[in-house]
C-alpha cells in the first residue's frame, strides 16, 4: 500500500526538514516526468488498437475528452476529489474535508492570472474535470459537518464568499448554488434575519430560479439547520406556493416539496404511502431525482 506523505510530514531523506521544504518539489517533477511518459505509451497504444476497437466506441471515447491538452503532472489533484468521495461515502466528512482542500488550496496556487470563471479552470488548468465539482463538494461537505457546529457553517459562508469573489464571471447557477449556501448557514447559525434577506435578494435578482423556493422552504421544514429554531410548515407551505406562482421552471419539486409539507403536518397518522400514484412523484423518478425515502 503507498503511504501519502503530508506536506508538513519530516522529509524522508532524513534532513529534518519538513517535506514540503526540502524534496517536495524534486518528487513532484519526477512524477511529472513518469506520467508524461505513460501519456506518450498510451497514445501508441491508442494507435495501435484502433484496427480492432469498434467505431462507434473510438468516437464515443474521444468525444468525451476535452479538446485542450491534459497535464498529467496535474491527476494527482483528481485522485483528491474521488478519495474525499470515497470518504464521504463511508460517512468520514473530515478525511473527506482534508482531500478536498489540500486539492483547493493547490488550485489556487496554480490559477492563471486573470482567470475570473471556475467554467474555464480546467482548460486553463490542463485537468479533465471541472473545478465546480470540487467547490460543491466542499461546501456541501461544510454544510452537512456544519450541523450543529457554528465553526463549519462560518466556514463555509467564508468559502462561499471567497469563491465568489474571485470568479464573479461564472454562470450564474454556479453562483445561485453558493448563495444559497451562505444563506443556508446563517440559518443554521441562528442568524434568521439575516439568512431572510439573503434568500429575498436572490429571488429578486432571479426571479424565474425555482431552486431559491425549494432551498428557502427548506430551511423551515425538511431541511433545518439549526434545532434551536422551530420547525415552521406554514412558512415552508407559503414559500414552496410562492414559488409556484411566480417561476416556470422545475415545478414537479416544488409540488413535491409542497406535498412533503403537506404529509409531514399529518404526523404518525399519516397514510404509508399516500403518493404512490402523484404523476409529480413520477415525473421526478423518471428523471433520475432522488425522492425522500418514506415520503411517498
Amino acid at each position: 500500500m503507498v503511504v501519502k506523505l503530508g506536506r508538513n510530514a519530516p522529509c524522508p531523506c532524513g534532513s529534518g526538514k519538513k517535506y514540503k521544504k526540502c524534496c517536495l518539489d524534486q518528487h513532484r517533477q519526477e512524477e511529472s516526468e513518469r506520467l508524461k511518459g505513460h501519456a506518450a505509451a498510451l497514445e501508441q497504444d491508442l494507435d495501435a488498437v484502433r484496427d480492432w476497437l469498434p467505431t462507434r466506441d473510438l468516437a464515443d471515447a474521444e468525444e468525451a475528452l476535452p479538446d485542450w491538452p491534459i497535464n498529467p503532472a496535474r491527476n494527482h489533484l483528481w485522485d483528491h476529489l474521488q478519495d474525499g468521495r470515497m470518504y464521504a461515502a463511508e460517512d468520514r466528512p473530515e478525511d473527506a474535508l482534508r482531500e478536498w482542500w489540500m486539492a483547493w488550496e493547490e488550485i489556487r496556487l496554480l490559477l492563471p492570472e486573470g482567470a475570473d470563471a471556475v467554467e474555464a479552470l480546467d482548460r486553463e488548468l490542463g485537468i479533465a474535470w471541472p473545478v465546480s465539482d470540487l467547490v460543491y463538494e466542499i461546501e456541501r461537505i461544510l454544510g452537512q459537518a456544519g450541523r450543529g457546529e457554528s465553526r463549519r457553517l462560518e466556514r463555509r459562508i467564508e468559502f462561499c464568499e471567497e469563491v465568489l469573489e474571485r470568479f464573479p464571471s461564472s454562470h450564474p447557477h454556479f453562483a445561485l448554488n453558493l448563495r444559497c449556501g451562505i444563506a443556508e448557514s446563517l440559518f443554521g447559525l441562528g442568524r434568521v434575519d439575516e439568512g431572510e434577506q439573503e434568500f429575498r435578494s436572490l429571488a429578486e435578482a432571479q426571479p424565474d430560479e425555482s431552486w431559491i423556493y425549494i432551498e428557502w422552504g427548506g430551511v423551515y421544514a425538511l431541511n433545518r439547520m439549526n434545532d434551536a429554531i422551530p420547525e415552521d410548515l406554514d412558512r415552508a407551505e407559503e414559500l414552496y406556493r410562492a414559488g409556484l406562482a411566480r417561476t416556470s421552471t422545475d415545478r414537479a419539486e416544488l409540488r413535491f416539496h409542497l406535498r412533503a409539507v403537506q404529509r409531514e403536518r399529518l404526523g404518525p397518522e399519516r397514510p404509508a404511502q399516500p403518493y404512490l400514484e402523484d404523476e409529480d412523484i413520477h415525473l421526478l423518478v423518471s428523471e433520475g431525482a432522488h425522492v425522500k425515502a418514506g415520503l411517498w
